[in-house]
């Protein structure tokens, strides 16, 4: 198991808060979040992966569910199962 990569304190909390506000089935642009949290979507995509790892975060790609990790092109963020 590698070990967490190094995030602003804080943040993970800001991405979740973020996605607990969303309607019902609905996905978020990775863009959009970063853009809401002044931050660049780059530097979210890390984090991302590790809230995906434990299950805190649900990342799709055409609808269908996806691994951050393997996929390549756009992406959408939504919380993982309430």
């Amino acid at each position: 198991m590698s070990a967490p990569s190094y995030h602003p304190a804080g943040l993970p909390d800001l991405i979740l808060a973020r996605l607990s506000r969303l309607a019902p089935n609905t996905t978020l642009c990775p863009g959009a979040l970063a853009k809401d949290l002044g931050r660049k979507a780059s530097e979210l995509r890390p984090l991302l992966r590790e809230l995906e790892a434990s299950g805190r975060v649900v990342v799709s790609q055409r609808g269908a569910p996806a691994d951050l990790g393997t996929l390549r092109g756009p992406y959408r963020v939504a919380p993982g199962p309430r």
